[in-house]
């Protein structure tokens, strides 16, 4: 692109306006091309995201930096190669916890594009399955022989998942996860109240002009806080619970986690808290 293309982009963007340093990249996703009568809604929607995306990583940016870092983190974890060294009937619990946190990263990934947005029901809503997600993959630490009911049958039969009380009585029962189970707790006591129809819904409509309403991306700075709250708690949890299989070498791990741990404590310090947020993750993260 050419200087006055990106000037252009800027403008549009409402990049020059929130970054005047242009310390954000602009992101490009493919769209589908055709008429107005057929693309008009959707560029709507996605321009409005690309200015408030900016609006957001600008006026929240240590926020979404600790949410990044996690993505890092977990990204360079699941590319490395494996080498399992598990007793008998174990090496299928191996392979799932590393397939569930694939899952909950890329899950982790997609609430931040929410929220980044001004979507904050939907990212709430998202970061529930990494919830259950997280339980899964403590579950078959605990009872790693109980990992084979996630795959098919020798027979073809269907997979046949524990149930949820099942599990949650297992990790109940064990003080290995005492603290962190209380603290997914926390996070699914609130989720439970703001991922459907509520609050969380209307920062997202509300232009700060009577008469005048927003139609897609938006900017509210508590609830935004909120969520890279919650979020950067969930992804932490799944990074240290992937950190419990042994040929993983945590060490390598712990330093900078427990690192992004203290640096979110004393941004959420810096922040305030939605109601019954927990702002002492060191606390809450078990062997961290």
């Amino acid at each position: 692109m050419d200087d006055e293309a990106v000037k252009q982009l800027r403008h549009v963007t409402g990049l020059d306006q929130a970054d005047p340093q242009g310390r954000i990249d602009v992101a490009f996703r493919p769209v589908l091309a055709g008429p107005d009568s057929l693309t008009a809604g959707y560029r709507t929607l996605h321009n409005q995201e690309s200015r408030y995306a900016t609006v957001a990583l600008t006026r929240q940016r240590e926020g979404f930096e600790l949410w990044y870092r996690l993505l890092t983190i977990g990204d360079a974890a699941l590319r490395a190669e494996h080498e399992f060294e598990v007793p008998d009937g174990h090496l299928p619990a191996a392979h799932l916890r590393l397939s569930l946190a694939s899952v909950a990263l890329a899950t982790s990934k997609l609430a931040l594009d929410a929220c980044v947005v001004g979507y904050y029901t939907q990212a709430l809503a998202l970061l529930r399955p990494m919830i259950e997600t997280w339980k899964s993959m403590a579950y078959a630490t605990l009872q790693p022989l109980q990992a084979r009911r996630w795959y098919p049958g020798d027979d073809g039969s269907a997979p046949k998942t524990p149930n949820r009380e099942k599990m949650n009585a297992a990790l109940a029962a064990s003080s290995d996860y005492t603290n962190n189970l209380a603290a997914m707790g926390r996070v699914l006591n609130e989720l439970n109240d703001h991922a459907h129809l509520s609050p969380a819904a209307l920062p997202q409509t509300q232009s700060g002009t009577e008469g005048f309403g927003i139609l897609g991306a938006g900017y509210d700075h508590r609830w935004c806080a909120g969520i890279v709250s919650h979020a950067t708690l969930c992804t932490h949890l799944i990074l240290d619970e992937l950190r419990r299989e042994p040929h993983y070498q945590p060490e390598r791990w712990r330093e900078e986690v427990n690192r992004i741990g203290k640096l979110r404590t004393s941004w959420m310090q810096r922040e305030g808290l939605l109601p019954g947020m927990d702002n002492d993750v060191e606390r809450t993260i078990d062997g961290g």
